[in-house]
């Protein structure tokens, strides 16, 4: 006797004989979608919060140990009992101090900075050169895009144009964040030789004070006159070299004047640093275009693009301005893959429904895609955790969910059409179909909904961009829950199926013929399957299921160990995602000088060229489109290159930089150089430790083994620490003659650093710019530790001494910065991995921390190591997704044990979770990929997938077992009635994921791990369901009544009484 099912009470039965409420609905979701997907901003990435505040100290001419004992000690000490900071890391480097301090998640982070800000102001003791501290909340602003002003032309051109082009960005509408870079301050010197001062008796800090004081704008008050009130003000500033030369330094008795022109050098031009910028081989200077929280990017770059239609026809021959670098083009290949992949996808698993099912049920069950990802747009605008928008993670969302939106339609549409073929198209047969399945359908939903759980737990700077993938997948789920239950029976219900022969378009009638024809093959052959090999193979299965079962287990360990342990497939926490640019970074070695840095940036730049041309004439196409060099004084030199687009580059990238790198080969003069050319997440892929000590000594050997150590591995480059050597420092001491003489140690400092650095005279805005006014030596006079040795140094009395006779100095190694963890000296190694090595990151890492680095250690007690860098964000996104997966499953057990009724049946559905690995791994060796977080995203779908299946297959043994059967004809009954239905979601999964398993395109790349762990894990998982389950199930159920000592087939005749009788 079958269960039968009241078709005229219920909500699914209500929307059936309502069809216009029904469509209300469904035109209610179309419509609100619409409106909230034109009113969502669109953005290359989500906003990302750090919930961190930072502090920089400016110290000009500080050595990084100066900077270290002046500022950085100074404000840890009192700001580290504050309440609500997680941990503080500083970083003290030449000329300046930055304290990053991270806050507690359940503290307001405006409040904790307030607090902060008293603490930094009551600070008493700063040195007499340090600069104010700026205090601010750290907020990742995304780039657009980089515009270069570029040309045959001066610095000074190069740069007026950029700040024209500059502020009119700022014009438009929706560009608020320009930044101009590659250029150097502006800054009048005004060079004072010795002879000069020293023939009118005065010191640099005299010309300072003199230009201090005559250079000024000053208010003088108010006049009231009986007409009004008059402002007085005194108006002096001087704005060029021209203003500079008129300032008086002396008055003689006479009547004359000693002007500044009369014994300086005034050269109105740019900051005293070596300096090199190119773009494209030629001098340039940088816009950087960035998006505020609230901007849409797309926009942005549209606007900045109609701008520089126009403004490029204005500028001189020989300037130009190119945009590169444009981030939203990401952007816009997301969308076009996804629409690409959508409209693909959804025509294959048509397809597939249309061998299976009627066309018209079909396209109702496909209709279900659209509505659902209108509907995920209305919550995406109005979710009130975080403002989402359409980026490139959101996409990622909407692509997973492809394959699995319409698995609850397709469970109800099956349900309903087999309801259908027994007892005839009819209002009551659809109900009564969709109301068969509608409960372990719903908590099969929610199910997979609680799957995506870990994604939302992750913490940190990258947990929006995580969560906005779960939550777009929920979004969708959610709606998928409301179109199959409300909106499908009632299309369904209501939808006329015409015969063939009632056509009366000769054409049209012959396609229905051609499909009739398929589709009723496709059934009978089904059906032949499903009689004469999956159930008698199941039957003679559960009749020896514990083999069967052990069978599996087998196969599951073997497959997860082999494949692992075997290194058939590798595992990384961080995809290498290769990208559109290549970033070098050349590291100076101590004693550099200015000239060769230049020089090294420039045979980076040549080998690049050569590269180019070689690849062109053999492929006809180069490898990069733009290249942006610079230079930082003598410490470094940078190199930003926009390869050609990964679609149309014709060399890998990895294989390109790897070949750049060998043509570069070893430089003068150079501490590190590193090739950086892959994406992957939060972390990159790579390893990195953190020593904390306090002896820096130590910490410098420590940090040498471990750098040699990485470097052994196959693989490992761009290895690269925080305490590299700096500048070659210089240490002054008073003698004892030089005390005698009335001198200082502040006094004798300050004028060798008025002479050396430069006195500062005063700062004015010029053209919306600060510019500095320095006084010291000309350039001739400070070259050489001869010229600090020959230096004249006035003394109290007037008199003039040599710098040797009042003074010693020593040279010393210096460090370019000193970082700090929680008020300890710290320094961070890191290293890249290649994809193409031999040896993972994370079984380098498992090597390094059980046989290398406690050795290590133990010959250096007073060092500590902590994991840190890529390594630091694996571990902990490995920790919070275990803790999340656990919390899911809780959840998911809950959510089954529900509709079930039962404590143990969870088990047996739960069960089936593991096996999907097994297909997710074929699929990545199949396609060579490494499994990683990604691919564990791909798998917290895969399991709701699983899930929902499974919980169908025990709902329908359940279900023939209270109508009296044994468990072995339960379950035989079950697995061919649920035979179709699983075939179908399985089927629409893995086609609905195929054409993006199959892209070769950058903007794939992300989305591809999670494709293929979700589309090959749903194939072995169709077995696990059709197979595992009911053997598991059975054989349970066995042991269970062995247990309780009781008869199953007297238990069988009472349940099938008990049924017969209500």
């Amino acid at each position: 006797m079958v269960k039968q099912y009241d078709t005229h009470s219920g909500i699914i039965a209500w929307f059936a004989r309502n069809p216009v409420a029904a469509n209300l609905l469904m035109i209610f979701i179309i419509v609100t979608g619409v409106m909230a997907l034109f009113g969502l901003r669109q953005q290359v990435f989500p906003d990302i919060v750090t919930n961190s505040v930072s502090v920089q100290v400016p110290y000009p001419g500080a050595a990084p140990q100066e900077v270290e004992e002046g500022i950085v000690i100074l404000i840890e000490e009192n700001i580290k009992e504050i309440e609500g900071i997680k941990e503080i890391r500083s970083t003290a480097s030449e000329g300046s101090g930055s304290i990053n301090i991270e806050i507690e998640d359940n503290y307001e982070v405006s409040d904790v900075m307030d607090e902060i800000k008293v603490r930094i102001d009551a600070i008493p003791n700063f040195p007499d050169l340090a600069e104010r501290p700026v205090i601010y909340e750290n907020r990742m602003q995304r780039q657009v895009m980089r515009l270069n002003v570029f040309g045959d032309a001066n610095e000074r051109t190069l740069k007026e144009y950029a700040n024209d082009i500059r502020d009119e960005l700022l014009t438009l509408p929706n560009v608020g964040l320009v930044e101009v870079q590659g250029a150097r301050p502006y800054e009048v010197g005004i060079q004072v030789s010795d002879y000069q001062l020293r023939k009118y008796g005065l010191t640099l800090q005299d010309v300072s004070n003199a230009i201090r004081s005559h250079s000024l704008d000053l208010p003088s008050g108010t006049i009231k006159t009986l007409g009004g009130d008059i402002l007085v003000r005194t108006k002096n500033q001087a704005y060029d070299a021209y203003d500079f030369a008129k300032i008086p330094l002396i008055t003689r008795e006479d009547g004359t004047t000693l002007l500044l022109a009369d014994i300086a050098a005034i050269d109105d031009g740019f900051a005293e640093w070596n300096f090199l910028s190119r773009f494209d081989g030629k001098p340039t200077v940088s816009l950087r275009v960035r998006s505020s929280l609230e901007s849409d990017d797309l926009l942005i770059a549209n606007q900045i693009y109609d701008y520089l239609d126009q403004k490029t026809q204005t500028l001189p021959a020989g300037i130009s301005v190119d945009a590169w670098a444009d981030g939203t083009y990401y952007l816009e290949g997301r969308l076009d893959l996804m629409q690409r992949n959508m409209f693909a996808g959804v025509l294959l698993v048509f397809l597939v429904l249309a061998l299976f099912l009627r066309f018209k049920l079909a396209f109702w069950v496909m209709i279900g895609i659209p509505l659902c990802f209108l509907g995920s747009f209305a919550l995406m605008y109005i979710y009130p955790g975080f403002a989402m928008t359409i980026n490139m993670i959101t996409l990622f969302g909407f692509i997973l969910v492809l394959g699995i939106v319409v698995d609850d339609a397709i469970i109800i549409a099956e349900s309903a059409w087999a309801s259908i073929e027994e007892k005839g198209h009819s209002i009551d047969s659809v109900v009564e179909g969709s109301k068969r399945v509608a409960v372990p359908a719903t908590f099969g939903v929610l199910t997979t909904i609680a799957a995506f759980y870990p994604m939302l737990s992750l913490s940190g700077p990258w947990s929006n961009a995580m969560a906005s993938i779960g939550l777009v997948v929920m979004f969708c789920l959610i709606f998928s829950l409301v179109e199959s239950k409300l909106i499908l029976p009632a299309h369904l219900a209501h939808m006329k199926l015409n015969k063939i022969e009632d056509t009366k378009n000769p054409k049209i009638k012959a396609v229905k013929n051609f499909f009739r024809t398929i589709r009723l093959k496709v059934k009978e052959s089904l059906s032949r399957f499903i009689n004469n090999v999956y159930k008698p193979g199941l039957t003679r299965l559960l009749k020896y299921r514990g083999l069967t079962i052990i069978g599996f287990i087998c196969l599951l360990f073997v497959s997860t160990v082999g494949f692992i342990g075997g290194g058939w497939v590798k595992t990384s926490m961080f995809p290498q995602i290769p990208n559109d640019g290549v970033f070098v970074e050349i590291k100076m070695a101590e004693g550099a000088t200015a000239e060769q840095a230049m020089d090294n940036i420039q045979v980076v730049w040549e080998k690049l060229n050569e590269l180019h041309e070689e690849v062109e004439a053999e492929h006809g196409i180069g490898v990069y489109q733009h290249a942006f060099m610079w230079t930082r004084e003598n410490t470094g030199a940078y190199m930003w290159t926009e390869l050609v687009k990964s679609e149309n580059l014709p060399i890998h990238q990895y294989k390109l930089i790897d070949q750049w790198r060998d043509m570069v080969g070893t430089l003068p003069a150079i501490e590190e150089i590193s090739f950086g050319g892959g994406g992957g997440g939060p972390g990159g892929d790579g390893v990195g430790y953190r020593l904390i000590g306090t002896d820096i000594d130590e910490l410098q050997i420590v940090t040498e083994k471990i750098r040699a150590k990485l470097a052994e591995y196959d693989g490992v480059y761009d290895i690269s620490d925080n305490l590299s050597g700096g500048k070659e420092e210089i240490v002054v001491e008073v003698k004892p003659h030089g005390y005698n003489l009335g001198l200082t140690t502040q006094g004798l400092s300050q004028q060798v650093r008025n002479a050396f650095y430069g006195s500062e005279a005063q700062r004015f805005l010029r053209d919306n710019e600060e510019v500095k006014v320095f006084v010291r030596y000309p350039l001739e006079d400070r070259r050489s530790i001869g010229n600090l040795e020959q230096m004249p140094i006035r003394t109290p009395s007037g008199e003039y001494v040599t710098f040797t006779d009042v003074a010693d100095y020593k040279v010393q190694e210096g460090f370019s910065r000193i970082s700090r963890i929680d008020g300890v000296r710290a320094n961070g190694i890191s290293a890249d991995v290649s994809p193409q090595a031999t040896i993972t990151s994370g079984e380098i890492n498992e090597d390094m921390m059980q046989n290398v680095i406690p050795k290590i250690l133990a010959q250096h007690p007073t060092v500590k190591l902590e994991l840190g860098g890529s390594s630091e964000d694996a571990q902990k996104i490995q920790t919070e997704l275990f803790v999340g997966a656990i919390i899911a499953l809780i959840l998911i057990y809950g959510l089954m044990a529900i509709p079930l009724r039962s404590y143990s049946k969870p088990v047996v559905v739960m069960s089936a979770i593991p096996f999907g690995i097994i297909g997710a791994m074929v699929g990545h060796l199949i396609l060579d990929l490494n499994l990683s977080m990604f691919s564990f995203f791909g798998l917290i779908a895969l399991s709701g997938v699983v899930v929902n299946d499974s919980l169908l297959m025990v709902d329908f043994i359940g279900r023939a077992r209270a109508e009296g059967m044994s468990r072995i004809d339960a379950a035989v009954n079950a697995g061919t009635r649920r035979f179709r239905a699983i075939i179908l979601t399985s089927l629409t999964t893995f086609f609905g994921l195929l054409p993006i398993t199959t892209e070769t395109s950058l903007q794939a790349q992300l989305v591809i791990p999670m494709a293929v762990s979700l589309a090959f894990g749903i194939v072995f998982a169709t077995v696990i369901t059709l197979i595992w389950v009911p053997c598991l199930y059975v054989f349970l159920g066995g042991i269970k009544d062995w247990f309780l000592k009781r008869d199953p087939k007297s238990l069988e005749n009472k349940q099938k009484e008990a049924y017969e009788s209500n």
